[in-house]
């Protein structure tokens, strides 16, 4: 027998978000301050719900993946320090030589670190920040023997709360929120930066708490919520349809049965005898499916044969498809996106000459994708203070992190591709066999 893998159940957004028994015993005993709400009745529960979401919406999954890999996708480069806040476009010349870089790497080396995990890193802090509005970044530097390596892990919202106690401000990290788990695993407290815990000599560790600013939370970030029940809905329908569909194999049939001459005694039999006459008729016209549901009904003795009737389902396809263009809308533009990045709506006109995509592309870019590469590469200049110090050198303090543009290349690409096709020419094929 083929075992099928059951589908994973959305529940409500509002309802969950105030039902975390465990972390409500767990946020008073110890100080814990609760993700969402004003008490601790309201905790990690819309934190499951929002992650949930971004999985099972296909939208809102299709516009974070996009944003990600847009703004982090693609490589670094390394250039002169600017300062946040302040455009020195005009002022500086920020251009870095290959002997630069080549120092930069060795330095990177040397710390424990490399270009490829500062992308990586990256992803996962965008993803953290744009589904629940928080991410964590545990730094830790290790002395052995006079040699000091750093060592970063992104930490999981679900597995983060911040305490509060009299004079400091710290994250608890644990991998379940239950006092019976914690008297075998007791979780790690580690200082919030600027402050560090030092859990031996050679051992000093932080965490840097990223957080969008949308309300006055001061422990908390806030993700954009604008579009969660749109999401919600999404998802439910989405679930829905597989539901149905996993029934289509099954045949809806009714049948109608002749009673039994009144007053013999043996009517509730007939019909016991006629509903298991019709599940075996519905199992074998069913494709070999167990029907879910019998109906059987009687007409009058003496009355014409019995009858085995179909019938289909019926559902409203216009108000679906409705529905999830709707869901779909009203999440892109809570995102400030545009719906041909994610393979939405687009005009009849092709891409390649198409001014309008093109326009939306750099609003885009310009709008969302380049102040979220300029923030990230704002914090990783803060991550790098913190390293010159550590291993007692000052180089990576004289650079800055660079994130490619994909978009400009995707435009510059799509506009070459425009002129080519007014010009009535086909570029020169350079490919090699």
């Amino acid at each position: 027998m083929t075992k099928q893998t059951p589908m994973p159940t959305l529940y409500y957004p509002i309802p969950n978000t105030v039902s975390s028994k465990d972390f409500e015993l767990i946020s008073k005993e110890f100080n814990i301050i609760p993700y969402f709400g004003i008490s601790e009745f309201q905790s990690h529960g819309i934190l499951q719900t929002l992650f949930d979401l971004s999985q099972y919406s296909p939208t809102k999954a299709a516009v974070t993946n996009g944003i990600i890999d847009y703004a982090f996708g693609g490589s670094i480069k390394f250039v002169g320090r600017t300062f946040e806040g302040i455009d020195t476009t005009d002022v500086i010349d920020n251009t870095v030589q290959i002997s630069e870089i080549a120092q930069i790497v060795e330095v990177l080396t040397r710390a424990g670190l490399s270009a490829p995990q500062i992308i990586a890193i990256s992803r996962q802090l965008e993803l953290h920040l744009n589904v629940c509005g928080n991410a964590y970044l545990h730094y830790k530097e290790v002395t052995v023997l006079g040699v000091t390596k750093i060592y970063l892990s992104v930490i999981h919202p679900l597995k983060a709360a911040i305490k509060q106690d009299l004079f400091n401000t710290s994250l608890v990290v644990t991998d379940k929120w239950d006092k019976k788990y914690w008297s075998k695993f007791p979780p790690q407290n580690i200082a919030l930066y600027p402050e560090f815990s030092s859990s031996e000599r050679s051992v000093k560790e932080t965490v840097f708490h990223l957080k969008t600013v949308k309300d006055d939370s001061d422990y908390y970030g806030r993700p954009n919520l604008s579009s969660m029940y749109w999401q919600f809905i999404e998802a439910n329908m989405a679930m829905k349809v597989n539901k149905i569909s996993s029934q289509d194999f099954v045949a809806a049939y009714m049948l109608l049965v002749e009673a039994m001459p009144p007053g013999d005694g043996n009517e509730d039999i007939s019909k016991q005898n006629a509903a298991n006459l019709l599940m075996q008729l519905a199992t074998i016209k069913g494709g070999g499916e167990k029907a879910k549901s019998i109906i059987v009904s009687e007409y009058a003795h003496g009355g014409q044969k019995p009858e085995l009737l179909s019938f289909d389902l019926v559902r409203d396809s216009a108000y679906e498809a409705h529905v999830m263009a709707t869901a779909e809308s009203e999440i892109i533009k809570s995102e400030n996106y545009q719906a041909e990045l994610v393979g939405g709506s687009r005009t009849k006109s092709s891409i390649g000459g198409d001014k309008t995509i093109i326009y939306k592309m750099l609003t885009v870019n310009e709008m969302l994708i380049k102040p979220k590469q300029d923030k990230m590469s704002d914090f990783w200049s803060v991550i790098f203070a913190n390293v010159s110090n550590a291993i007692n050198d000052d180089t990576l303090n004289k650079y800055q992190v660079k994130f490619s543009d994909k978009i400009d290349g995707l435009v510059k690409s799509m506009t070459a591709i425009n002129q080519t096709q007014n010009n009535g020419t086909i570029p020169n094929d350079t490919t090699t066999v």
